[in-house]
């Protein structure tokens, strides 16, 4: 019950305070439950990022071992391992609606619509050319090679937003930093409009925390960015230089030195083992042909059997209705035989092949 006697014909209503208690702290708890969503997508942000910089260092190792010797420099190497790296960051790789109105896009060219390449695509797009680009959205990979023997150490700074709707607004009402403020070490790497205009906050919520009253956005109308913080990414992989020595690079097709390095043992054995996949498909026909004609001489047998326990013995019918199936048990224990026989084939081609392609 709200209601209970406090006094002689005094009652208190606990109404009040419940709501005041609720209004006090539903805002923590939203915040909490908002963070933690956002938590689970800055860690999957990481998860991503790790991965994108080992593949970045991979492409590079592959690449720049050969392009340095033909071009004189690594930059095709260093363009692929961009490449690689926005392709693996793909899937996390969306703008969110502060970064559409910053950069001046249409979100209708870039809205998570059509098949899952589609959204791939645009995902690779937005991580090469936006989260990628120091001077847009201030993220970046940077490809430096050291050490003896060498090894190719690559860094990625991923802008990650901080775009669940209402944590801004929960995180200024309730912490005792504003978000910006509070986000200056995990944003720290970035350039960018991410820095300039996490700057450019920072300096209205110390104001506001001076003055103490609010002080407006003057680039809210044509920016309104969310904030930002930086998902860090290394990875470090050696690699030799084997494109050095021109037999080490790998041939290319079509050419006269691939066919006199072709192995004849190798084209004796697959032009054997495209014999035996000939042989084995031939054989499975002729294994469901005969085992089909036994299953219908079952059926015959079966049939005759039902005749001969329907006649009367010592009758004309009867004595047909035995021969008949005396015929059919004959024919069954033939058809058997055969598809035994189709089935032992069927197998025994299966394991010559097998042993063929180990």
């Amino acid at each position: 019950m709200n209601l209970r006697k406090n006094g002689p014909g005094i009652v208190k209503d606990d109404r009040a305070q419940s709501l005041t208690e609720f209004a006090v702290v539903i805002p923590i708890v939203l915040l909490l439950f908002f963070a933690m969503l956002q938590y689970v997508a800055i860690v999957q942000a990481y998860q991503v990022g790790n991965y994108a910089a080992y593949v970045a260092a991979r492409s590079y190792a592959v690449h720049a071992a050969l392009s340095i010797h033909e071009t004189g420099d690594d930059a095709r190497a260093k363009d692929f391992a961009t490449s690689a790296a926005a392709m693996a960051l793909a899937p996390i790789a969306r703008l969110m609606p502060g970064e559409f109105t910053a950069l001046g896009y249409d979100p209708t060219e870039f809205e998570l619509t059509g098949s899952h390449v589609e959204k791939l695509i645009k995902g690779y797009l937005v991580a090469k050319n936006l989260r990628l680009n120091s001077s847009l959205l201030g993220g970046g990979i940077s490809i430096q090679t050291s050490g003896s023997p060498k090894q190719v150490d690559v860094e990625i700074n991923y802008p990650q937003p901080i775009y669940v709707p209402g944590l801004v607004e929960l995180w200024n009402l309730v912490g005792g930093r504003k978000i910006f403020t509070g986000l200056e070490n995990m944003r720290e790497g970035l350039e960018g409009m991410p820095k300039t205009y996490g700057e450019y906050q920072m300096l209205r919520e110390q104001g506001q925390s001076l003055v103490g009253f609010d002080i407006p956005d003057v680039l809210d109308e044509y920016l309104s960015m969310c904030p930002h913080v930086n998902i860090r990414s290394k990875c470090s992989i050696g690699y030799a230089e084997w494109g050095a020595v021109e037999t080490f690079r790998p041939r290319l097709p079509n050419t006269v030195d691939a066919e006199e390095v072709t192995d004849p043992a190798l084209e004796e054995q697959a032009k054997e083992m495209d014999q035996l996949r000939k042989d084995l498909e031939e054989a499975e026909k002729r294994a469901d042909k005969e085992c089909g004609d036994y299953k219908n001489a079952k059926s015959a047998r079966i049939a005759a059997q039902t005749k001969v326990d329907q006649t009367e013995p010592g009758t004309p019918e009867h004595a047909a209705a035995v021969s008949e199936l005396q015929n059919a048990q004959a024919l069954e224990a033939q058809k058997h035989a055969s598809c035994e026989s189709a089935t032992t084939d069927v197998r025994t081609k299966t394991d010559q092949l097998n042993e063929l392609m180990k």
